[in-house]
This record gives structure tokens, sequence and C-alpha cells, in this order.
């Protein structure tokens, strides 16, 4: 099903349904891949995807991927030590008390469809 998402350009009623999509949404979105974009895309994780990154090539998405941790702000630095073959941090990490997100993303992915499907019923009046 999610093959048939991402790439049939009319992708069957079975397939949106057996993802969740129902008529709200007939085809996955598909945008150039930006890492500082789809970063920051919510995304519902018990449905397909209802956006979809693409790029050139693999070198092309290698490129913009390392323009973008080139970018980040890292308190801290992996190294690898070869004798452990482990990942240490250059300095000690504070770590933050773990949350859980499912309700933030659960309300997210509501208010996503209710979006698409307004946008679906403006089109079709």
């Amino acid at each position: 099903g999610e093959i048939e998402w991402a790439c049939n350009p009319t992708p069957s009623k079975k397939c949106r349904d057996m993802g969740g999509m129902g008529d709200s949404l007939l085809v996955p979105e598909k945008v150039e891949y930006d890492p500082f974009v789809a970063g920051k895309q919510p995304f519902p994780i018990t449905t397909y995807q209802p956006v979809l990154f693409v790029t050139e090539s693999l070198l092309d998405a290698k490129t913009k991927i390392r323009k973008f941790c080139d970018s980040l702000v890292r308190p801290f630095f992996p190294q690898y030590d070869p004798f452990t073959q482990t990942i240490l941090p250059s300095r000690a990490v504070k770590r933050l008390q773990r949350t859980s997100t499912a309700k933030l993303q659960a309300e997210k992915q509501k208010q996503y469809f209710q979006d698409k499907a307004s946008k679906l019923a403006t089109r079709i009046s």
C-alpha cells in the first residue's frame, strides 16, 4: 500500500482506505527536499505520509543534508573512539527529561486532516 501511495499517480481507493486517507487526500503532495523544511514538517504516524519529499539524486540529498548539519548549533560534538568502537560527546551533555509527544502528535494529525477536509470541501463547492 505505501509503495502504491508514494509512486502511483492515482492511488486506488483501497490503497487510500488502507492508509487512513479515505477521500480526504487523493494523492500525496510531493515537494522538493529541503531539510530545513522537512525537519519542521508535522507528520502523522498512523496513516500514510501526506507530504513526500523528493530529490534529484542521492548526491543532491547528501549535499543538502551536509549543509543542514553544518548550520546546526551544537554545544558538543560526537567523537568516535576506535579502541572501544563507541561514540562519545566532546563535553558532558545534560539530557532533558523524556516526555511523550503522543497527545501533541494526535492533535496535530487531527488538525492536519480537518484542514485538508476543509480545503477539499471548499474546492468541491
